[in-house]
């Protein structure tokens, strides 16, 4: 079934209990757990999503911090889920990724939750030391 947009945006607010609506610029913002928020929009008939990750630290020393993400990033690529990248003027951090419109609700959540959780992944990841165990990372291809 090729639902339209907004249909798409109807039915995954059913699936995830709450009435969903654009905003002024065109994109939904979801918080997640009263914490994290994620926003997603179609754009070029592809489904973007966005979550911040955290805030750098301006005035301090980042070139470790910075050595983890980027590290975290090739893979990310590599699996086709996300992207780690900078929001300047803010100092956010963010994790972005995108998925071709399928014209169906179930598609978009399953993408959406993917993201969640590999967003939910790399925060863990860098709150500790631990070296991530890559290979047990669920593959994005299937949903891309």
């Amino acid at each position: 079934m090729n639902q339209s947009p907004e249909q798409q945006i109807k039915e995954l607010g059913e699936i995830l209990g709450v009435n969903l609506t654009l905003d002024e610029k065109q994109q939904i913002l979801l918080l997640l757990d009263n914490e994290h928020p994620v926003s997603f929009r179609l754009y070029n008939n592809r489904w973007c999503f966005y979550t911040m990750l955290c805030y750098i630290d301006k005035e301090s020393d980042m070139s470790g911090v910075y050595e983890k993400y980027l590290s975290m990033n090739i893979t990310e690529q590599e699996l086709g889920t996300g992207n780690i990248c900078l929001e300047k003027q803010s100092g956010v951090l963010l994790y972005a990724g995108s998925t071709a419109n399928h014209g169906c609700a179930q598609s978009l959540y399953q993408r959406l939750d993917t993201f969640v959780q590999r967003a939910d992944e790399i925060r863990y990841r860098l709150s500790t030391d631990e070296t991530p165990d890559y290979d047990s990372f669920p593959k994005g291809s299937t949903l891309v």
